[in-house]
């Protein structure tokens, strides 16, 4: 058991210096509702990436809202295995589990 820790994250800023990837290994990683600054979205990818090794598992919960979002989530798809776990067609908004696609 890990004792929780909260730290400042910038997407897609100081990633290896602030967690350095032979100190930290994430089981999950849990993003809500994070795609709303659309100029941020490819360091936001990166930031994904780079926190989820194989064995990590990415639950992704996001009001679907622009076109932009969905060009997003093509792109999420096009490097990661992605589940569909939850759609609510009225709001607009999915959950979906995601892990890193092996080569």
């Amino acid at each position: 058991m890990h004792k929780p820790e909260v730290r400042k994250l910038v997407w897609g800023e100081g990633l290896n210096e602030d967690f350095p990837v032979s100190t930290y290994h994430y089981d999950f990683v849990l993003a809500t509702d994070v795609v709303y600054h659309h100029g941020a979205l490819d360091p936001l990818l990166a930031t994904m990436v780079y926190f989820c090794k194989p064995g990590t598992v990415l639950l992704w919960a996001n009001k679907f809202r622009f076109s932009t979002d969905y060009e997003f989530l093509e792109k999420v798809c096009n490097i990661f295995n992605t589940t569909i776990l939850a759609e609510f067609p009225d709001s607009n908004v999915k959950l979906l589990k995601a892990t890193v696609r092996k080569n």
